[in-house]
C-alpha cells in the first residue's frame, strides 16, 4: 500500500497543456479549428498560435499570435 499523499490544490495553475501541429496543408485555419478544439481543456492558462513563412531571402518568418 501506498503511504504518499497527493497534493492537489485547484487554485494554482496546473501543468497540462497540448500540442498541436500542422504543415503543408491548404486547409491549416480549418484543420488548426478542429485540432485545438479536439485539444481544449488542457494548458488553460494560456494559448496561441504561431505560423510562418518564407521571405523574398528564403529565410523563415514566424508570427506569433496569442491572445
Amino acid at each position: 500500500m501506498c503511504e504518499k499523499k497527493l497534493n492537489y490544490n485547484p487554485d494554482k495553475p496546473t501543468c497540462n497543456c497540448g500540442i498541436f501541429g500542422i504543415m503543408g496543408s491548404e486547409n491549416a485555419a480549418v484543420s488548426t479549428y478542429y485540432g485545438l478544439h479536439s485539444l481544449q481543456h488542457r494548458g488553460q492558462e494560456a494559448a496561441g498560435i504561431v505560423t510562418s513563412s518564407f521571405n523574398s531571402a528564403n529565410k523563415p518568418i514566424f508570427n506569433i499570435h496569442k491572445d
